[in-house]
């Protein structure tokens, strides 16, 4: 089964520049196609989120409340310019690209 990571702040939320986690504004859009590639069953999705992984039950809570579908949660992900790996399905898209080719709306 192939893996679709997807970020949780800026992508499913609308904000990403305070630590204030449990107060973050969701981005019901990018909830809402996730949801439709979840309920395909033709993915694996991994949340990978740069949040610590002391704030994880409060980050699950987060996810339970805004209906975020997801299989697996991953912590504590490095911050990077790209990641270059032999097995990705795709290219690196800009977030330009992301929002006109596939609808997601990137904060």
């Amino acid at each position: 089964m192939r893996t679709l990571c997807v970020d949780i702040d800026g992508v499913l939320t609308r904000d990403w520049k305070s630590m204030d986690f449990e107060n973050r504004r969701p981005h019901k859009t990018n909830i809402a196609r996730l949801a439709d590639v979840y309920a395909t069953g033709m993915v694996q999705v991994v949340l990978w989120t740069a949040r610590p992984g002391s704030i994880r039950k409060q980050t699950v809570k987060w996810l339970e409340d805004n209906n975020v579908s997801y299989h697996e949660l991953w912590m504590d992900k490095p911050s990077f310019v790209a990641i270059v790996d032999d097995r990705s399905m795709t290219s690196v898209p800009t977030a330009k690209q992301l929002t006109e080719l596939r609808g997601w709306d990137l904060v």
